[in-house]
């Protein structure tokens, strides 16, 4: 794990779902799911919402666009749009990481 960019990612996982929130999901890891935060720390938030080129409004907009696309629940979608500067009706996203959470959730149950 590159340490810098995990940091920079939790600052920004921080700043765009908020700090109670994600120190929240960080203490419900299990024995499972450890890897998967860093790695989403990590790459998602640290390698490619800190990437120059696209302020956080663009970055939000164009997840929401893509997890439109993929159908999630509308609860889902509010839960994405909570937390940022941006009011619900704009949209902001999480990082695109609901699917992924649905799909550790089944997997610890099969």
């Amino acid at each position: 794990m590159d340490k810098k960019r995990y940091e920079e990612g939790l600052a920004v996982r921080k700043a765009v779902l908020g700090a109670e929130q994600v120190e929240k999901s960080l203490r419900a890891a299990d024995e499972f799911t450890p890897p998967m935060q860093e790695l989403v720390t990590e790459y998602c938030w640290g390698e490619i919402w800190t990437r120059p080129g696209l302020d956080r409004k663009t970055r939000s907009f164009l997840n929401l666009a893509m997890l439109t696309a993929l159908k999630p629940s509308a609860r889902n979608q509010a839960a994405c749009a909570r937390g940022a500067e941006q009011r619900p009706e704009q949209g902001r996203v999480d990082g695109g990481l609901s699917a992924e959470r649905h799909l550790l959730r089944g997997s610890r149950r099969t």
